[in-house]
């Protein structure tokens, strides 16, 4: 209750980036914010939930579980990436703001910790903040379409609390040629049509 009466006092859409580790999404946040704002690299980064939302200079916040909040300065924000140096132990989420030209139409975008983090206690993190969304961007990778892993939380985590409100995205799509391309696509379709729901595709 308390969640949702502070996000309607907000006036935010909560648009919010899900998928496994590896899959980009850290990436994909930075291509829509078109700056690299968010640490990225080949094994797990994000360790905590990052809140983005419009600011006129950059600035980091920490918001701790028990409400507390702390400044830091901007270059901090990317120690809360795993193995940056700062633990994400009582850390609700760190909220960044960013002079974003999207971040300005009063969208917070949330980028999330693995899915298949091996951490469970980052995955149970991104578990319990997706009913708060009011959309969900789940990232695929175009090498590696809906895998089994995939397919299991889409239908033990994601589909009974959030179906009508999940695009999927195919990440790393220019590592394909067009044949390739049109053969990932027609997968993806193919298992979307599997899951019991109907989904959208971008």
């Amino acid at each position: 209750d308390r969640d949702l009466v502070k996000k309607m006092e907000e006036d935010r859409f909560h648009l919010v980036v899900v998928g496994e580790f590896n899959h980009g999404k850290s990436s994909f946040v930075n291509a829509l914010l078109g700056e690299t704002v968010l640490p990225v690299g080949v094994t797990p980064t994000t360790a905590a939930i990052h809140h983005l939302k419009y600011s006129d200079t950059p600035e980091s916040t920490v918001v701790f579980a028990d409400g507390r909040r702390e400044s830091i300065p901007f270059t901090d924000a990317r120690k809360f990436a795993v193995g940056g140096g700062s633990s994400p132990d009582h850390v609700d989420y760190l909220e960044v703001g960013y002079p974003a030209p999207l971040l300005k139409e009063r969208i917070l975008l949330v980028d999330t910790p693995g899915v298949n983090d091996l951490s469970l206690q980052r995955a149970d993190i991104t578990y319990s903040y997706i009913p708060r969304a009011d959309a969900v961007l789940f990232l695929l990778d175009a090498g590696q379409i809906l895998k089994e892993s995939e397919r299991q939380f889409l239908q033990d985590k994601l589909l009974k609390a959030s179906r009508d409100k999940i695009v999927f995205v195919i990440t790393k799509w220019d590592i394909l040629n067009d044949d390739e391309k049109k053969e990932a696509l027609a997968y993806a379709r193919w298992a979307g049509k599997s899951l019991p729901t109907e989904a959208q595709w971008e």
